[in-house]
């Protein structure tokens, strides 16, 4: 893939999951020396603003909690994307000996998926901490 934008020299694009064949989610994995950077993609196509729209509350019993619907969905789709990208954070976290910090990052319907993913994350017993908006319902 050639990409228009160069990244700065200290980091490294360790997966790239293009927004392609029926996938709406577009997301990166990159690591630097001390971190694991996971960012997604924005609303940027009609398809995005359909999952932004499905904001019905969606109650998940293994997180205890109601959730945005169509993020929720999309993230945890027909190619479970979620999976795949919890297997390349655990891949990056041993290779530099689980001591990096995870930095989860996007903006729009990407700061809903990363949101969902922190969620997940602490579900599945990693420290979460954050400063991030609501995107969770009681």
């Amino acid at each position: 893939m050639t990409c228009r934008h160069s990244i700065p020299r200290h980091l490294q694009i360790v997966h790239l999951a293009l927004a392609e064949d029926g996938e709406p989610m577009q997301w990166a994995v990159v690591t630097s020396a001390d971190s694991v950077f996971i960012t997604f993609r924005g609303t940027m196509s009609p398809i995005d603003v359909l999952i932004d729209v499905g904001f019905m509350k969606l109650y998940v019993e293994s997180v205890g909690l109601q959730v945005h619907c169509g993020i929720w969905s999309s993230l945890h789709g027909v190619a479970n994307q979620f999976a795949a990208l919890m297997r390349l954070l655990q891949n990056a976290l041993q290779t530099k000996h689980d001591s990096s910090h995870v930095v989860l990052c996007g903006h729009s319907l990407g700061g809903g998926y990363a949101i969902l993913t922190a969620l997940e994350m602490l579900h599945f017993g990693h420290t979460v901490t954050s400063s991030l908006p609501s995107a969770l319902h009681r």
